[in-house]
């Protein structure tokens, strides 16, 4: 399957989902499908292998449903995927759809990068500015790298938000070489 496929998969999963009020629990049930083929990599050769005939491929997938519990959006998506031999593709599906569930729920991502740790407080006061900004909710992931000595750096989407000392200490260099 194209990435370009993968996308109208994942977009077409989402509004099924929708259709059903499920969205959520859905995309649960791809992540733990995920989690499934990257803990046990056997499993994901036996399903993308194309010694094995789609239908053991889907009578796996069927004694798997119940023990993922599955709705039966997903369970029936999963099957379609195994029996297309395209099993391999729910992982830029699964991603797709988490992209669309984000939207869906007005929430948007941010990476937020800082040399120090953050309090609880901190990282609220930054959601909540992002949030205002935005008009979004904001997930938060925040990462530690000391190279930016202060300040930090936020990525919304395409949007970048440097308040990092290295890039104010490289602008005031850029400054002090362009007055010389």
């Amino acid at each position: 399957m194209t990435r370009r496929e993968a996308r109208r998969a994942g977009r077409a999963l989402f509004d099924v989902a929708v259709s059903q009020d499920d969205p959520a629990r859905v995309a649960d049930d791809l992540a733990r499908v995920v989690a499934l083929l990257d803990a046990h990599s056997d499993l994901e050769k036996a399903l993308t292998s194309p010694m094995v005939r789609p239908a053991a491929k889907c009578a796996l997938i069927d004694q798997l449903a119940p023990r993922l519990a599955l709705t039966s959006i997903s369970h029936r998506f999963v099957r379609l995927l195994a029996d297309r031999d395209s099993i391999a593709s729910v992982r830029p599906i699964a991603a797709v759809f988490h992209t669309h569930l984000l939207d869906h729920q007005r929430v948007i991502e941010a990476a937020l990068t800082t040399a120090v740790p953050l309090s609880e407080e901190q990282a609220a006061a930054i959601r909540s500015g992002l949030s205002a900004a935005t008009g979004r909710h904001v997930s938060l992931v925040h990462t530690v790298d000391p190279a930016i000595i202060g300040g930090a750096v936020a990525r919304v989407g395409s949007l970048v938000l440097d308040g990092s000392i290295t890039t104010q200490l490289r602008r005031f260099k850029q400054e002090l070489s362009a007055e010389v």
